[in-house]
């Protein structure tokens, strides 16, 4: 409710007869609870001079829109702090025309805008500007011509009120094409998804989990996600995410959303990259973990195939790297074989291990290492091969993967010439393969 000017003298003196109420019947608990009620309800709901717009709750909080001096001005609150002011009417109460003049700490003349203007005389103009925390989009209004401007908001919410010309108009009016850039963390469901679709771009921490959740409360659709969301992972995605409530993570939101922006004849690459992602993350040890990263770059000229790096929590360099590079190693042999090779900082792995508590004793009683190759068909379970592999592994074997070749006599052969002691064939993905001798042929001298 807006208390009318004229009103908050008899307001406050009602306050004052309140307070005095409850001082004289402080002795009897329950009248004086209940004056204690009545005051705190009708200091909320009936401030003086301002006029509530719209209150919405999100993870990081309470913002409420609310018009004060008799419409004269529009504010966002979060919490009690102001994130920002729009002036709607000028004192003789006609409305404000052109662009509007950002308020609160971006006005003109003042220590921000002064630090943008000093900027400009030290680089002649800002190319690419990064705006970290959205507010009511106050600083698009400080942008110039040529000048390209991206605002980071981790809060959806805050996003959607800014954006909303029917609210505030500070990014309507001043940089309707500068993109925003959205953090999310933890659940973004239902209405928080769609949110985050609106958006130019979003960054996910580890911890973000996206789902519709619509459906499990038996309601439709809503915040514009049947919009957004078939435009960003295709509309089979979208379907099943609309009609099973299915969790993604973050890493498999990149991927989605890397598969639907591939031709149709892409398709078979995005398999192989979901492939080898599932594979990994299904045997690597218990913390770690295999995620796509669109912007990974190596600079060697060739790799021919998907690159990789391995990392340390806590370091920021990589500690091992590689990819495919087929071509090279067939340029060596004169026929193109399938290579995947990689490099590994050992001075680094020893610097951490040494950090850490070096190397862990490794449980389990001491095998003999004997080298065998296990035989996989062109095509196979390679999940099941790798499982396979990792349980010979354990048993003391050192195991090597092989594709199948069609004369399998020949390739036996081979594996003695190159020291193999023994072979395996997964013939049977549930089964555990049986490691064999390869038979030695005796030297003709």
């Amino acid at each position: 409710l807006q208390l009318p000017a004229t009103l908050e003298l008899p307001f406050q003196v009602l306050l004052t007869l309140l307070a005095a109420a409850m001082l004289f019947l402080r002795q009897r608990l329950m009248p004086f609870f209940g004056l204690v009620v009545l005051s705190f309800t009708i200091t909320g709901l009936w401030r003086p001079g301002i006029a509530p717009i719209e209150t919405v709750r999100s993870f990081f909080g309470v913002h409420r829109v609310a018009e004060v001096a008799e419409g004269k001005a529009r504010i966002l609150y979060h919490g009690t702090t102001i994130h920002g002011a729009q002036k709607l009417r000028n004192d003789d109460g006609t409305p404000v025309d052109g662009s509007p003049t950002p308020l609160t700490y971006y006005y003109p003349q003042g220590p921000l805008a002064e630090a943008i203007d000093a900027a400009r005389v030290a680089h002649g103009v800002l190319g690419h500007v990064a705006v970290v925390g959205l507010g009511t989009g106050s600083l698009a209004c400080h942008r110039k011509a040529g000048e390209h401007w991206t605002f980071f908001e981790i809060d959806p919410e805050v996003i959607r009120i800014a954006r909303d010309p029917r609210l505030f108009t500070f990014l309507s009016s001043c940089a309707a094409d500068a993109p925003l850039v959205a953090g999310v963390q933890g659940a973004a469901a239902g209405g928080g998804l769609a949110l985050a679709c609106a958006c130019d771009m979003v960054l996910a921490a580890e911890s973000a989990r996206f789902t519709m959740a619509y459906t499990a409360a038996g309601l439709s659709p809503d915040g514009g996600s049947s919009w957004f969301l078939p435009r960003i992972v295709g509309w089979r995605l979208a379907t099943e995410l609309l009609l099973t409530n299915r969790v993604l993570s973050a890493a498999e939101v990149s991927l989605e959303g890397l598969r639907a922006a591939l031709p149709g004849s892409a398709e078979a690459a995005w398999e192989s990259l979901a492939t080898i992602i599932a594979t990994a993350n299904a045997e690597i040890a218990a913390g770690c973990r295999v995620r796509f990263d669109p912007t990974l770059v190596r600079g060697m000229g060739y790799y021919t195939g998907p690159i990789f790096e391995i990392a340390a929590a806590g370091y920021p360099s990589s500690i091992a790297g590689g990819g495919r590079y087929d071509r090279m190693i067939g340029r060596l042999l004169g026929r193109e074989v399938p290579a995947s090779g990689f490099s590994i900082g050992f001075e680094r792995l020893i610097s951490i291990l040494a950090e850490r508590g070096g190397m862990p004793a490794r449980e389990g009683a001491e095998a003999p290492q004997r080298r065998v190759a296990l035989l996989v068909d062109d095509g196979g379970d390679v999940a099941a091969a790798v499982r396979a592999a990792k349980a010979l592994r354990v048993e003391g074997y050192l195991v090597s993967l092989e594709v199948r070749r069609k004369n399998v006599r020949k390739q036996l052969d081979d594996l003695v010439t190159h020291g193999f002691w023994g072979y395996a064939t997964l013939d049977d993905p549930a089964r555990r393969p049986t490691p064999k001798a390869l038979a030695r042929r005796e030297d003709p001298r």
